[in-house]
């Protein structure tokens, strides 16, 4: 089959007002990228901050250049992650590797200057049993766990459209070595760096694997719905335009939602006593949650949101605080009020001299001058590449939180302030270790916290948030993850921030960012990944689409976010000067989702594929898919990306439906068939076994982890997840390692802290408080 490299460029307007598009934070540092998409994303991410790219790919062209859909000619995705790259073959670009301060590869590299950074991002990583396997997006979704939690129950598991693991593992990449770079600025030396995509999908599955570790409940795909206390309820439902995500409206969402049907008429089926009250009580009183009720009112929501088109419904859902938000298609973010507001979107120009739109930071950046009299860096006390970096961290729930747990992990001072009086909901969220509920038990909140300082501070009282600014004098980074109204209500925005230390950095992540008409909106990760456009691509082409089951942007849009804050730290050793993070967590989410908005402009409407690689339409990889094992709901995920690996899998399995010699374009022909062969094989397999029979043959394969068997795997153990460690009150714990390992300044594990744990220590040793001081905040309830 034959693709002819042409394209139909959608018209782009409204392009008059332009704001400077990224921050040149990183002006001077020569980054290298040889490999996968994953180091294009990664070098991608430090381009856009100013690092001077170059890119070197085999003599015969990078497989992306001649993937659909087409720039002028150009693969869509290789000409939009490489604009303004130099481009030079393996030929004459090994030859120059020296010259790089950063090196991007997805295989071992020869060796270069004692002060690059060698970042190596592999499937599986270079340690343990599957360090030599083959990946690709499929293999490693399936070897996560990440793949079994989507898709229909009563199907086979379905991977994540749009590419998601490979451009995670770049950003993680990106953010590992702009940490190596503090390490190099103090040591002169470069340092290899692994990154294992398995891991950094993995990450993304948290917390369904201390879930099964700790209370051994099993978390599984549910195709529309999502998990609901010990029942589950429908996330995402037919409208008037197309599909929305909704959070809920059971508990306390149950009255504004009631109040909202009976302004339309529409409350009669809703009037039920028996059924009124147990909705406004689900999931907000002990006892568990019927199931039975939580079906009854879905029931009845189908009818009254098809009413509404999805902008009505989200409209209306923020004014009543009920999250709803659009399950968007790639064209609809391009013309999204609150993206075209913060002009999320640039203009970039084509070879023919045309103009496409493509991702814009997902920082926006103002910068606040340099200090007059800079205060003096926090003393160096601890190991780590970040040691002498100390952060003030606001932030909760979870992109926040992990935000802030990278720093930590590498050598930062975390101060992570919170309040008994309004404790992180993740301190109340299950799992428990031992399986009691308490605030210091918590299996979802402790990994996200590691290595951090805990401080209580009661921002409701004057004196507490007079500590909270005081303590600002004494910190290099201010990080906060609420509507921007919240922290401007406590006196503790950046303009109050930087009149008390002009260098500050402030990052704050909110859902949508700090500007435009959407900026106060409530949401959560499980709707906002609906609002980024996932489940348009995600799922089989005759169901509705559906989400990932888990808050899946908030595992991913801090990735995003980090090479930012780092360069920004970098800019400020070298300037003295601080500057303003406005951090969107949908923004974030969509650099690291390229492909869908890019092809919408070449014409290419976005689809649900089940598993089959597809773009434009055209099978990229045949067979690609997953395969039922022995067992209850066991399964292998298979590809072959290119003829060897298909002769390889032709050779084992025997009779197939074409020959070993088959092309793509033969095999594309009988793609049917050829499943029904694997099928029908595989069947009669364990999925370990099948998978590293296929490995050792030289095929990508993996077994379909689900939660149990992903907190058992091998390869997670040798990279570090589920390190045991002993917290004063959960006792034994697990915690799990970056998905990055640096070989000069690894990472350090510590528990998480106790509500308030260091509050003392904190506070009087950097605000030097008297003992009478310190008791009148105490009787003042600063410190709660």
């Amino acid at each position: 089959m034959v693709v002819e490299a042409t394209t139909r460029l959608v018209p782009v307007h409204s392009l008059a007002v332009i704001d400077p598009p990224f921050p040149r934070f990183l002006t001077g540092l020569r980054v290298v990228a040889m490999g996968d998409r994953s180091t294009l994303i990664a070098a991608r991410l430090l381009a856009d901050l100013g690092a001077a790219c170059r890119v070197i790919e085999p003599k015969d062209g990078h497989p992306l250049r001649r993937q659909p859909p087409f720039v002028c000619g150009i693969g869509a995705a290789w000409w939009e992650l490489t604009r303004g790259f130099e481009v030079v073959t393996d030929a004459s670009g090994s030859t120059r590797l020296n010259e790089a301060d950063i090196l991007f590869a997805n295989a071992d590299t020869p060796e270069v200057g004692e002060q690059t950074i060698r970042v190596r991002i592999s499937s599986f990583g270079s340690v343990g049993p599957w360090a030599g396997w083959q990946g690709g997006e499929l293999i490693i979704q399936a070897a996560s766990g990440l793949l079994d939690l989507v898709g229909d129950p009563d199907r086979a598991p379905t991977m994540i459209g749009g590419v998601p693991v490979e451009s995670v593992a770049g950003a993680h990449a990106a953010t590992a070595a702009l940490i190596a770079l503090f390490d190099r600025e103090r040591s002169g030396r470069g340092q290899r760096i692994d990154v294992s995509a398995q891991a950094a999908a993995a990450w993304a599955t948290h917390p369904v694997r201390p879930m099964w570790l700790l209370e051994r409940q099993l978390t599984k795909r549910a195709g529309v719905r999502r998990p609901f206390g010990n029942a589950s309820r429908r996330l995402i439902f037919p409208c008037a335009d197309g599909y929305v995500a909704l959070q809920g409206v059971l508990g306390r969402e149950w009255s504004s939602f009631f109040a909202w049907a009976a302004e339309v008429g529409m409350d009669g089926p809703f009037r039920d006593p028996v059924l009124a009250e147990a909705a406004s009580q689900a999931g907000v009183v002990p006892g568990g949650v019927d199931q039975a009720v939580v079906d009854r009112v879905d029931e009845l929501l189908v009818p009254f949101l098809k009413r509404y088109t999805r902008r009505d419904l989200y409209e209306e859902g923020q004014r009543r605080r009920i999250i709803v938000f659009p399950v968007n298609e790639p064209a609809d973010l391009l013309s999204d009020r609150q993206l075209a507001a913060r002009r999320f979107f640039q203009p970039a120009e084509t070879p023919d001299g045309g103009t496409l739109l493509v991702p814009g930071p997902p920082v926006k950046v103002t910068l606040g001058g340099p200090a007059a009299h800079p205060p003096l860096p926090a003393p160096v006390t601890g190991t780590g590449a970040l040691a002498g970096v100390r952060v003030l961290d606001f932030s909760w729930v979870g992109a926040g939180p992990l935000t802030t747990l990278q720093l930590a992990v590498h050598g930062a001072e975390v101060i992570r302030v919170e309040s008994a009086l309004r404790p992180d909901v993740l301190r109340l969220s299950p799992p428990y270790a031992g399986g009691q509920p308490d605030l210091e038990t918590s299996g979802y909140f402790s990994p996200l916290n590691a290595s951090k300082w805990g401080i209580a501070l009661n921002l409701a009282t004057h004196e507490g948030r007079d500590i909270a600014r005081r303590l600002v004098a004494h910190c290099d980074i201010v990080v906060d993850s609420f509507t921007p109204r919240l922290m401007a209500g406590w006196g503790l925005d950046y303009e109050s921030l930087r009149r008390i230390r002009p260098d500050v950095i402030v990052l704050s992540l909110s859902m949508l960012g700090a500007t435009g008409p959407d900026r106060d909106a409530l949401g959560f990760g499980t709707v906002l990944q609906a609002a980024a456009g996932y489940p348009t691509v995600t799922g089989w082409p005759d169901c509705d689409p559906v989400a990932t089951g888990i808050p899946f942007t908030d595992w991913i849009a801090p990735f995003a976010v980090l090479p930012t804050l780092l360069a920004a730290l970098a800019h400020r050793k070298r300037t003295g000067e601080g500057c303003y993070l406005d951090g969107s967590q949908l923004e974030a989410t969509l650099s690291l989702f390229r492909e869908p908005e890019i092809a919408a402009q070449c014409g290419e409407s976005a689809a649900r594929t089940g598993n089959r690689l597809v773009s434009a339409g055209v099978d990229l990889a045949v067979p690609h898919g997953v395969y039922p094992c022995r067992g209850d709901d066991r399964w292998v995920a298979i590809a072959c990306y290119d003829d060897d690996q298909w002769a390889h899998l032709a050779a084992t399995l025997n009779d197939p439906p074409v020959p070993p010699a088959a092309t793509l374009a033969d095999r594309r022909a009988v793609r049917p068939a050829i499943d029904d062969w694997i099928a029908r094989w595989s069947a009669g397999q364990d999925a370990d076994a099948a998978a590293a029979l296929l490995q050792a043959a030289g095929v990508p394969a993996a077994p379909v982890r689900d939660a149990a068997t992903a907190a058992a795997d091998a390869q997670l153990h040798a990279w570090g997840f589920g390190t045991l460690l002993d917290h004063p009150v959960a006792g034994r714990t697990p915690y799990d390692p970056p998905a990055f390992r640096l070989s000069r300044s690894p990472a350090q594990l510590r528990p998480a802290p106790l509500l308030g744990q260091h509050t003392e220590q904190i506070v009087r040793s950097l605000l030097k408080l008297t003992d009478d001081e310190w008791t009148r905040l105490v009787e003042a309830g600063a410190f709660v």
